[in-house]
């Protein structure tokens, strides 16, 4: 016998059922939503993430200011207890006593980020808020890149699935809708077998 595969559910033949063309439209239909729906759900879910991480930077960038520190005590060497409060610092950071101006031109102090076995006098950049305050440092471009380009492959992903979902739902569904209509034809015909043997 000669195998058509999926093809025979659109071309017209005796064992064609209704539920076999819906399965066949229906397979066509999550196809196409596959091509257009989820590179459109993945492209508006990272233009959303990116235009708001560049609102987000840009405000960043106009509240908060480079600044230069001054370590007034020496970083502890690698190795040593360079803290018990790491905080959100690496293996290689320490929290260090540090002076530096604000931009209002006054002197700060206060405990500024540094890499380990660096020396007093050594200089930090850092950034302040207008108050001369320490901030935490802008998010980068790289990082609104990033955020968006993972936000798109999550939603593209999700939309993927969802359609795979639908997909073997309407699948179920036809195929108790197949098992039904061949109770129903075999409780006809099978009484009949009975008569030719």
């Amino acid at each position: 016998m000669r195998d058509v595969g999926w093809r025979w559910r659109w071309q017209r033949v005796p064992m064609r059922r209704p539920w076999d063309v819906a399965d066949a439209w229906v397979g066509l239909l999550t196809l196409l939503a596959l091509l257009l729906v989820v590179p459109a759900a993945g492209n508006a879910a990272g233009r959303a993430v990116a235009e708001r991480g560049m609102s987000a930077r840009a405000a960043q960038m106009t509240e908060r200011h480079e600044a230069v520190a001054v370590l007034l005590r020496d970083a502890p060497r690698a190795g040593a207890d360079a803290g018990a409060a790491r905080g959100k610092l690496s293996e290689d950071e320490a929290l260090v006593r540090a002076r530096w101006s604000g931009p209002d031109g006054l002197s700060r102090v206060g405990d500024v980020v540094a890499v380990l076995g660096q020396h007093k006098g050594d200089r930090v950049r850092i950034w302040v808020h207008e108050d001369g305050q320490l901030a935490e440092v802008p998010l980068s471009r790289a990082r609104v890149t990033g955020d968006a380009i993972l936000a798109g492959l999550v939603a593209a992903s999700l939309a993927a699935l969802l359609l795979v979902a639908l997909r073997r739902m309407c699948r179920r569904c036809l195929d108790r809708a197949r098992l039904c209509a061949w109770d129903r034809e075999w409780a006809e015909v099978g009484p009949q077998w009975g008569e030719y043997s």
